[in-house]
């Protein structure tokens, strides 16, 4: 995308992420429209599988710009600004599910900043006593739920002989918490702004997970879209 001057706006802001060792890249709405609008509609209806291109075209880009720095941080991010069609906090229904909604509200609650795993290390210790690590979800975009998920069955033994006996799960597996990968996280809870209650009616809220470079910044009392 270039600007009106003819510039490379977005690599000129992903050389200041890599200065200034950030993650996360803004992305505009309006840049968005300009350059094709049929992604707006990519983005809201499947917003899991455009952030996750995003995030891996900007690793590639960094990749080149700074190897060192791409194999250091684990994901980038995108984080798109100026979204200028609003849903209520009162509007969102279950047709918004799994879809990409932008609210405005003011933060009235926040937790403190959290750890959560989501790819865990575990060794596989068989019964003659071999043993080897792997990171569980197996696969590279794969992450651990909320609650810490016991191997179903060991994806080198899997890959080493046939299915079925990769799968019968014969020996321990056991968590390694120092080769684990955490990330932060943080629970705010987001009210509707008081112009936007209609007369005699309580304010309605919703709960929002904070994660990575984004957690902390909002504090309660801040107006955030």
């Amino acid at each position: 995308f270039k600007d009106d001057k003819g510039n490379f706006k977005y690599m000129e802001r992903i050389r200041d992420m890599i200065i200034n060792e950030k993650r996360s890249l803004q992305i505009d709405y309006e840049d968005l429209i300009r350059f094709n609008p049929k992604l707006i509609d990519i983005i809201e209806e499947n917003p899991d599988l455009a952030l996750q291109a995003f995030s891996e075209s900007i690793k590639d880009i960094v990749a080149q710009e700074a190897p060192d720095y791409a194999e250091k941080v684990p994901k980038f991010y995108a984080r798109l600004n100026g979204w200028v069609k609003i849903t209520p906090i009162r509007g969102i229904r279950s047709e918004h599910v799994n879809k990409l909604v932008a609210i405005e509200g003011i933060i009235v609650r926040a937790t403190p900043p959290k750890q959560k795993l989501y790819k865990a290390r575990f060794v596989h210790i068989l019964p003659n006593g071999e043993q080897h690590e792997f990171d569980w979800p197996p696969g590279p975009n794969e992450e651990m739920s909320d609650e810490i998920e016991k191997p179903s069955y060991c994806p080198v033994c899997v890959a080493s002989m046939s299915e079925e006996e990769g799968r019968r799960g014969k020996g321990v597996f056991k968590l390694i918490i120092e080769k684990s990968k955490f990330r932060d996280y943080q629970l705010i809870v987001v009210q509707e702004r008081p112009e936007e209650v209609p007369a005699g009616q309580i304010p309605r809220s919703i709960e929002v997970t904070l994660t990575d470079d984004i957690v902390d910044i909002a504090r309660p009392g801040d107006r955030v879209t």
